[in-house]
């Protein structure tokens, strides 16, 4: 959790910058020689941002007068940096670094919605916590103790595992949790590094194949209907041009909501996802609307569990009210 908060500390700092030298203006983005607005999107490049994807392939951008120039980046706070500095007009990133850079007064807001947690409880999802064949864990309880890996400390992995482990055994500091990559969770899991991983796709498919349990599904658990991912803006980007960015981004979640082959081939086009792990992955869930009570649900967790100091009104995030 330090580090994210040095990490925004930063970003802080960047935007107080950036804000002074833009002397609260939007930037004029560029347009083509037939009339499209020019602007640059910032993706983490996992199934979660098909979407984007999608607007492009099936022309939504181009309907809605934006030539996007899709930009991967390594991380969620590299594409903040650079949303806050006005070189992205837009980027894809998950809802609760969201809801903690603007905890810490970063000028950043929600331009739409992404993907969403499912509201059924026996619903998969493309997060799952996962124990060996041979575990002796059944549920959150067996885990006091013992050392879970999370993809990142500080963000949702371990929100929603801290929240379960507190509703499970009182403490949610009851385990230690271990910051791993996911290509490497099934190795220490395998080795017995830890007790239990929380994967995310191709990985929990392929721990799955391979006899791995499932014992939770932990955005379901913890936060259901709520956002995994979202849009974010910043301060200066033009308010028309992101209007028009989230409409077409709107059209593209129908689209993936209504035809899951085109979404596993898009994914296939832009991640390492191939073969077998395309086919048999769970696929993020962009069929339902957004909860404000589900989302103001995960401001509310991160506050009362300690990875922020102010609370944050989600709905205010949102550039449109929703």
């Amino acid at each position: 959790m330090k580090l994210l908060n040095r990490t925004l500390a930063a970003l802080a700092l960047s935007a107080l910058v950036a804000t002074v030298a833009a002397c609260g203006g939007s930037n004029s983005a560029p347009t083509t020689a037939n009339g499209l607005t020019q602007i640059r999107v910032g993706v983490v490049p996992n199934a979660t941002a098909v979407p984007v994807y999608l607007a492009q392939s099936q022309g939504y951008f181009a309907k809605h007068g934006l030539q996007v120039d899709i930009q991967k980046v390594a991380g969620g706070s590299e594409e903040l940096s650079r949303i806050l500095s006005g070189d992205l007009a837009v980027g894809h990133n998950a809802l609760v670094p969201a809801i903690i850079a603007a905890s810490k007064k970063l000028p950043i807001r929600i331009a739409q919605v992404g993907d969403m947690a499912p509201s059924s409880p026996d619903a998969p999802s493309i997060f799952g916590l996962v124990v060996n064949a041979d575990s002796p864990v059944k549920d959150y309880s067996d885990l006091k103790g013992q050392n879970i890996a999370v993809n990142a400390l500080g963000a949702a992995a371990e929100l929603t595992v801290r929240k379960l482990l507190d509703q499970a055994t009182g403490d949610p500091k009851s385990a230690q949790l271990l910051e791993v990559p996911y290509p490497s969770m099934l190795a220490a899991l395998n080795a017995n590094r830890v007790a239990a991983a929380q994967l995310t796709e191709p990985f929990l498919s392929q721990a799955k194949a391979k006899g791995d349990r499932v014992i939770s599904y932990p955005y379901v658990q913890a936060t259901p209907g709520a956002e995994i991912s979202c849009y974010v803006t910043g301060p200066r980007a033009d308010p028309k041009v992101v209007a028009e960015f989230a409409a077409a981004i709107e059209e593209a979640r129908k689209t993936a909501a209504a035809d899951p082959a085109l979404v596993r081939s898009t994914i296939g086009s832009f991640t390492e996802i191939k073969g077998g792990a395309l086919t048999t992955m769970t696929l993020p869930d962009f069929s339902q609307p957004r909860s404000s009570q589900a989302d103001q649900g995960v401001a509310d967790d991160l506050k009362k569990y300690g990875f922020m100091d102010s609370a944050v009104k989600v709905d205010d995030l949102f550039v449109a009210k929703r």
